[in-house]
């Protein structure tokens, strides 16, 4: 078989899928590009033909979707009948396969302390791996986007996990400001030069992850005056910075649960 990697997943596919209420399917496939294979042997309808869907995408979401129930699969091959429904004369997709695309890059181990993986909240999950799936299919725009979703949710969570009241209009540097006194993460407290020095840049860090959004993301609108396009080696300083600040405010609160 010639498989073609250069055909991208219909959005309406993903849209349907979101309207089902499975948008972890659609999370799944989004990025994805996939192949239609149509046989010889003749389907249900007056000439149509049966054909199977192979759907492509990174090693990552691969072993994810083939270790999906049948019921999972079934809504998936129900998402793609409504772009290409059984009719005569047509092929007739019965079968769905899921394949490692060769042209994606196999992403590195992180060595990164990975706490922040046992958190309870599949929303935080959720936004972690689509900063490293839009990175992957060069939605740059999109990454950033997710990364700082992911640094806002985080804030939120251990703000409602110790009971910390705050206001849905808050912005980015003003919940880390709640965290960080709640933490006891104010520079001052430290007797170690070079902590306090890298403590301090944080409340930078948070500032300009907050701006990169408003910048280069696509959670805004842009005018034809304003033509930014953030390069890929600045997605994934953001990207990782995010996760590895994300990382660091879950185990200092985890730890000072503990207390």
């Amino acid at each position: 078989m010639d498989f073609s990697f250069n055909e991208p997943i219909p959005d309406k596919i993903i849209e349907i899928l979101n309207y089902f209420n499975r948008n972890d399917l659609a999370n799944l496939l989004y990025g994805s590009t996939y192949n239609i294979d149509t046989s010889s042997t003749y389907g249900s309808r007056y000439c149509s033909l049966i054909a199977s869907i192979h759907f492509f995408t990174d090693i990552k979401k691969t072993e994810k979707l083939n270790n999906l129930s049948a019921d999972d699969k079934e809504e998936i091959l129900k998402a793609v009948h409504v772009i290409y429904p059984v009719m005569d004369h047509e092929s007739e997709i019965t079968y769905i396969e899921f394949h490692v695309n060769p042209e994606l890059p196999i992403p590195s181990i992180s060595s990164i302390p990975t706490r922040i993986q046992s958190i309870d909240f599949d929303y935080i999950h959720e936004q972690m791996e689509k900063c490293d799936n839009k990175v992957l299919t060069h939605d740059y725009e999109g990454a950033v986007t997710n990364s700082r979703t992911l640094l806002e949710s985080i804030l939120k969570y251990i703000l409602e996990k110790s009971e910390i009241k705050y206001e849905d209009s808050e912005n980015v540097p003003k919940l880390f400001n709640k965290v960080c006194r709640y933490l006891g993460m104010d520079p001052s407290q430290y007797e170690s030069q070079s902590l306090k020095k890298i403590i301090s840049g944080s409340f930078s860090i948070i500032q300009g992850i907050n701006e990169i959004r408003n910048d280069y993301s696509d959670a805004h609108g842009k005018s034809p005056s304003k033509k930014y396009k953030i390069s890929e080696r600045h997605t994934v300083l953001c990207v990782e910075i995010t996760k590895t600040l994300s990382n660091f405010l879950y185990s200092s609160f985890k730890d000072k649960e503990k207390t």
